[in-house]
């Protein structure tokens, strides 16, 4: 499968701005907890991936040379060594497809490899089946429930 990770900020400013439009379509915005991104909070959110040791740190996923989706971690906790995981496809003919977990996959590497995280931590409504199955493959342990989200945990090492 040829997908590959382009981070945000190899992106021109234009196509980073344009992702917020992704986000908050209606194919993406029902799955998360706040179902709308302002312009405001998404340039500072585009902002914090420039730290030297980024809390945010975000991919554009690129299939067929097509960007469908991001994915990103949140919350890094480097002292702690954890860091909360998301994703999303924001064009449904392209889910379905194993690009989740793919993208899974790459993430769980760089999670290990590059951030040398120890966690990670997602959180899913609790009607995303597709989304639990492919996490609980994955080996990531229910651990909580909050509202209508699930919390979850993987262990890197």
């Amino acid at each position: 499968m040829d997908i590959e990770l382009v981070n945000f900020l190899e992106l021109p400013i234009e196509q980073q701005l344009k992702s917020r439009f992704w986000r908050n379509s209606s194919e993406v915005a029902p799955y998360f907890k706040i179902k709308e991104i302002d312009e405001q909070t998404h340039k500072k959110w585009l902002n914090s991936l420039q730290n030297d040791y980024p809390q945010n740190i975000a991919f554009v996923i690129k299939y067929n040379n097509e960007f469908i989706g991001v994915t990103y971690f949140h919350s890094v906790d480097y002292k702690k060594s954890c860091a909360d995981w998301g994703i999303y496809i924001h064009i449904s003919s392209f889910k379905g497809k194993g690009i989740g977990s793919s993208v899974l996959q790459k993430c769980i590497e760089y999670a290990h490899d590059i951030l040398n995280l120890r966690k990670i931590f997602l959180d899913v409504l609790d009607t995303n089946q597709r989304a639990i199955i492919l996490y609980e493959k994955f080996g990531f342990k229910r651990i909580g429930k909050n509202n209508s989200f699930y919390r979850y945990e993987y262990c890197l090492k």
